[in-house]
């Protein structure tokens, strides 16, 4: 039984991005109707980044064509290069802008190796921000399920991960159908137990 419950765990972290250990993560998914970008995590300082721009203006946005994506409400932001990118969100090959967001502005340019950090950003600074892209699908944005961006700084100490997940219900869909081949495997082994008895 262990084995079975350490094998669900693997299963679901595979699409869910459990375990990995980012300083900040964007985390992209089929909400309803709606695309839903949400941004969290906490960065302690800029150690290893190299300031590149300064008061950048622009709305939240993705293009996954160029792994790049800005989560976050009104207001300005710096552009930081020193990034090492691996990965993908898509083939989308414009940017196309969110309806609505919240929070400070953070998000990675993946093509151009460079980390988008709020103005005010202060050592220690905390995320919690979002973009909606509404009446949209992944696939109206040319995201791939299950693609994952990744960028590191700083000789790997500092990372940013970004994850495109299936909608919530999915992960609901498959926790049952596990549960019930779990279900059906015990109750097959009861019967080969008995019958044998």
């Amino acid at each position: 039984m262990r084995i079975r419950l350490s094998c669900l765990f693997l299963v679901l972290s595979q699409f869910s991005g459990i375990g990995q250990a980012a300083d900040l993560e964007i985390v992209i998914a089929q909400v309803g109707s709606d695309v839903v970008a949400t941004g969290t995590g906490s960065l302690a300082d800029l150690a290893g980044l190299s300031l590149a721009a300064s008061g950048i203006s622009t709305n939240a946005l993705i293009r996954p064509g160029q792994s790049r994506i800005l989560v976050g409400g009104p207001g300005n932001f710096n552009i930081y290069n020193g990034l090492t990118v691996s990965g993908s969100l898509g083939t989308g090959g414009s940017d196309i802008f969110a309806n609505s967001s919240s929070g400070l502005k953070f998000g990675l340019n993946g093509g151009g190796s460079s980390l988008w950090l709020t103005s005010s950003f202060t050592n220690g600074t905390s995320f919690n921000s979002s973009a909606t892209w509404t009446n949209k699908t992944l696939a109206d944005l040319g995201l791939t399920v299950g693609n994952t961006l990744n960028a590191t700084w700083n000789s790997g100490t500092r990372s940013l991960s970004v994850n495109v997940v299936p909608e919530p219900s999915t992960y609901v869909l498959a926790g049952i159908g596990i549960l019930t081949m779990l279900a059906l495997a015990r109750r097959t082994k009861l019967k080969t137990v008995q019958i044998s008895s």
